[in-house]
């Protein structure tokens, strides 16, 4: 084990979201006879619906309800919101080279949170770069910083997370964390914070890697 570790966001860090969501529409639109436009405005109201109920992306409640709400059979969604492809193709491009680079310097760890079975399947893109002992997901990540953190305590830290609620959080369980807020040119709006704690704020993770290892 190498004395200094990554601890790597998914959504909008390494996966772009806004992809995911474009192919899981197209291929429902595929699905029915004649293009529904409705499908799309169905199927974002229900994303947004479950996210809310549920805090986290539940896949399962999702597509039932679509399934509820048009003639698609659960099966069929069930490939499409499942399917490897969909993942691997939202990678964001700079994601591999950036892993490749970096792994021999130091050591992985995906942290994300959501739901942990549909966190772990985006991750289909990164089979064989990333070991599977180094993925801690969790439906809370917040609650989880603190013991993650302490897990580590005798280590180098490097966090790359888009969210200022997660860095800031984070900064305040460990200062010395060097923590590295991503925004992504398409990712997630949050809300401004009137305090950003990050050390470093980046827009690709070709910047991040400079950061980590500067020479």
């Amino acid at each position: 084990m190498k004395d200094k570790i990554l601890l790597l966001d998914i959504d909008h860090t390494i996966l772009d979201l806004n992809r995911t969501r474009k192919f899981l529409i197209h291929k429902l639109k595929k699905l029915f006879k004649e293009d529904i436009p409705s499908i799309e405005k169905t199927t974002d109201f229900i994303i947004n619906k479950v996210t809310k109920e549920n805090k986290i992306f539940n896949p399962y409640m999702f597509i039932n309800e679509l399934a509820g709400k048009c003639s698609i059979k659960k099966n069929k969604i069930k490939n499409i919101v499942w399917t490897k492809e969909r993942f691997k193709k939202s990678l964001y491009k700079d994601v591999k080279p950036f892993i490749k680079r970096i792994k021999g310097y130091l050591d992985i760890y995906i942290f994300s949170q959501g739901y942990i079975k549909y966190q772990k399947q985006k991750l289909a893109g990164l089979e064989g770069l990333i070991n599977k002992k180094n993925i801690l997901i969790f439906e809370d990540k917040k609650i989880n910083i603190k013991r993650i953190l302490n897990k580590f305590k005798n280590k180098k830290i490097y966090l790359i997370d888009d969210s200022p609620v997660i860095i800031n959080f984070a900064k305040k369980v460990n200062n010395k964390i060097i923590a590295i807020l991503m925004k992504r040119k398409n990712g997630k709006k949050y809300l401004k914070h009137k305090k950003n704690l990050a050390d470093y704020i980046v827009k690709e993770l070709k910047s991040a890697y400079k950061i980590i290892k500067p020479y």
